[in-house]
């Protein structure tokens, strides 16, 4: 059997997900001021960002603005040719412990 680990996360980096979290504040509460956000933006001061952002918006809502942002990347075309294999091929997004995509193949 042929392991293959194709599919990739996109993860977004502290820095978006934080200024998402503020772009979500802007849209929902305008009134809101955002300096001291701005300020913690400029310490990479995260966790800060999205502390005072639950505090405002709730915990709930924020999470569901963050998780917009987590999706996996679509398949690529090599994807779609190893599907058509004459061979069994277990696909998993779990990389094997130890072992690199290109030792996998």
């Amino acid at each position: 059997m042929v392991h293959v680990h194709l599919l990739q996360w996109n993860t977004p980096s502290w820095q978006e997900l934080a200024q998402l979290a503020i772009e979500t504040l802007k849209s929902e509460r305008p009134d809101h001021g955002s300096g001291s956000l701005q300020s913690a933006m400029k310490r990479n001061d995260f966790p800060e960002v999205f502390e005072e952002v639950k505090n405002i918006l709730g915990g709930p809502r924020l999470l569901q603005s963050l998780k917009s942002k987590f999706s996996p990347s679509k398949a690529s075309d090599l994807y779609r040719f190893i599907e058509k294999w004459p061979i069994p091929v277990y696909r998993t997004n779990n990389p094997i412990q130890g072992y690199t995509n290109s030792e996998i193949l």
